[in-house]
């Protein structure tokens, strides 16, 4: 029993604290436990979390201290993805046929379906170079040996397929989270929505007071931590107004007051006059595109 565990890593992939019990209780069984990253609110509780390990023989995967590096287990899995396993893992997971039907779903023209698939091909890239890469090379490293990759968090569904000696076991507690967080905004959007009303929410929103003259902006501009870069309260820390895209010309639709300003870093209007929203602060019900994208799959699985 014990010479077959030793032929077995396990590599979890991201530790939290409650998480340390286990990594613990499977070394102590004799296990090769490895971790890829450590999760925390900070960098003080992730050294405390990695020092606890450290004491007990638990480290992050080693593969800075490996002496030979064959091809096989070459770099360029995390970098380059010479076999394509990013996108054909993102084919897999969302064809064409429903890409099509979220367009419709969100009012998207069709012709932007490139666009989404290259949205999807980033955030699975992502977990490519950051879990798939990595757990490749080591499996090209150690060939004989059985990988086990443990995962409580959704988003690993999204890894790419990797060598077959690597078995993934991924239990999605983090789901949870996020309905719980769905379930707690309902409950503290509901009075609001009630007693405050549409008036009291446009007021929020916008510094202009009737959202109708919003759908006469024929150009938005996305703003990123106001119009200025600097400290506007320390003098000579201003290094640059955003102001190339602005045209003096007062009738022109590039003119300051006639562009739309979206704000998405929670930055107040620096001006009474400019028409700026922000969008941390719309209100969105996530039940009902939760319905929506219910009908939609529904709508797909009759087809």
């Amino acid at each position: 029993m014990i010479n077959s565990f030793q032929h077995m890593h396990i590599i979890f992939g991201h530790v939290t604290y409650w998480q340390m019990p286990l990594l613990r209780i499977l070394k102590y069984l004799k296990f090769k436990v490895f971790y890829l990253y450590i999760e925390a609110k900070s960098d003080i509780k992730k050294n405390e979390i990695a020092t606890k390990l450290k004491k007990h023989n638990i480290f992050p995967l080693p593969i800075e201290f490996q002496k030979k590096i064959s091809p096989k287990a070459s770099f360029s899995l995390r970098t380059n993805d010479p076999d394509e396993k990013a996108f054909k893992k993102n084919i897999k997971l969302v064809p064409d046929a429903i890409l099509k039907k979220y367009c419709y779903l969100f009012s998207i023209n069709e012709k932007k379906i490139k666009k989404l698939r290259l949205l999807l091909q980033d955030f699975i890239s992502f977990f490519q170079s950051e879990v798939s890469g990595t757990l490749g090379i080591w499996s090209a490293l150690y060939p004989e040996k059985k990988l086990i990759y443990v995962s409580f968090k959704f988003k690993c569904f999204y890894i790419t397929d990797i060598n077959q000696n690597i078995f993934k076991i991924i239990i999605p507690i983090d789901i949870g989270n996020y309905f719980i967080k769905i379930i707690e905004k309902i409950f503290l959007l509901l009075p609001s929505f009630i007693n405050k009303g549409k008036k009291e929410q446009e007021n929020q929103v916008s510094n202009i007071h009737n959202l109708k003259e919003i759908e006469k902006k024929s150009v938005a501009f996305i703003v990123h931590k106001g119009l200025i870069y600097g400290d506007i309260t320390k003098k000579g820390s201003v290094l640059f107004e955003k102001t190339l895209y602005y045209s003096k010309d007062t009738n022109s639709c590039l003119n300051k007051y006639n562009i739309l300003h979206l704000d998405y870093s929670n930055y107040p209007s620096p001006e009474k006059d400019i028409c700026w929203i922000s969008l941390h602060k719309i209100k969105i019900y996530n039940i009902q595109i939760f319905l929506k994208d219910s009908k939609v799959t529904s709508h797909i699985k009759s087809g």
